[in-house]
């Protein structure tokens, strides 16, 4: 369906309409999709700077547009986002997997996503969860190789324990590569978390019962 299909210029006077078409499109535009015409239109020309970045901080059920672009992977948005309307970087959203729930940055939600492209948005790599997870230890636990690798080369801290003391390579051990690659960084191997368990305890349980833990 074209983007510009069924969007009445009109609708899109009011600051509520425009968040409202806004968030629709972040939500449901295609991974490289810019936003429609008439949208950037009524942005740019209705709204100036501090309206823009005033209007993109708004939230609809916890998150932010950039925060849901983040989470889809759109770059493009993305950068409009931030370049264009001045969105926040570090504003914090709600990501929702399953029965958890995280308050965490537009990096963090690309992180665990595995969206490499966005992380090139230039945000604070170490910006935690509310669990204190850093996106780095995230992007562990889904092993997501590339991603890790991406934000060690960013100054990433390794080593950062969550609230319950869960390292990255705790969180890793599902994957002896990426187990490896951390090993290789520094990072320390006697680690233990609040249950006193170090990464290879983990690694023994993974190994005969195949058990994740839910522990972003």
């Amino acid at each position: 369906m074209d983007p510009e299909d069924g969007i009445d210029a009109c609708r899109l006077k009011s600051p509520d309409a425009l968040f409202s078409e806004l968030m629709r499109e972040c939500r449901h535009n295609a991974p490289g999709a810019r936003l429609s015409a008439k949208l950037r239109s009524a942005l740019e020309n209705r709204l100036c700077p501090m309206g823009r970045r005033q209007l993109v901080s708004r939230t609809q059920e916890g998150c932010a547009p950039l925060f849901v672009a983040a989470r889809r992977g759109n770059a493009e948005l993305v950068e409009y986002l931030v370049h264009v309307c001045g969105a926040e970087l570090e504003q914090r959203g709600v990501y929702s997997a399953g029965d958890a729930a995280h308050l965490a940055t537009p990096l963090w939600v690309a992180a665990v996503e595995g969206r490499m492209d966005v992380l090139k948005a230039g945000a604070d790599v170490d910006a935690r969860s509310d669990s204190g997870s850093t996106p780095a230890r995230s992007a562990c636990f889904m092993t997501h190789e590339a991603v890790v690798r991406y934000l060690a080369a960013q100054g990433a801290d390794l080593a950062a324990a969550n609230h319950s003391g869960g390292t990255c390579l705790i969180n890793a051990v599902q994957s002896a590569r990426l187990c490896a690659f951390l090993l290789a960084q520094g990072v320390p191997v006697d680690a233990r978390d609040a249950q006193l368990k170090t990464a290879l305890h983990y690694a023994i349980q993974v190994r005969h019962t195949g058990a994740r833990w839910h522990d972003r």
